[in-house]
């Protein structure tokens, strides 16, 4: 199991200190912080499922949306070196 795929079990687990070590970890070693942000949605994917089948409870989904947060808040600099070309451009408007 590589360090992505234990990164989701590990935010399933709740595991908040590990989550954070593994997430550190991979973006030193230049892991895309897209593929981090998806194996952390399969994360919250599998504490969802445990929630539905109600081995876990609210405080449990309110802890691994904090754990996703911080993951978020580490991923958050490195996605803008990424994004910062613009795609293109965007017109919303309403027919009257």
């Amino acid at each position: 199991m590589n360090k992505l795929d234990e990164l989701a079990d590990t935010l399933a687990n709740l595991d908040e200190e590990k989550v954070i070590a593994i997430t550190k970890e991979s973006l030193e070693s230049g892991i895309d912080p897209m593929k981090i942000l998806d194996m952390c949605r399969k994360g919250i994917v599998i504490v969802g499922d445990r929630f539905e089948k109600e081995e876990y409870f609210l405080s449990e989904m309110i802890m691994a949306a904090e754990i996703f947060k911080q993951v978020m808040n580490l991923v958050k600099p490195k996605l803008k070196k990424i994004t910062e070309k613009p795609l293109g451009k965007i017109v919303i408007g309403t027919v009257q």
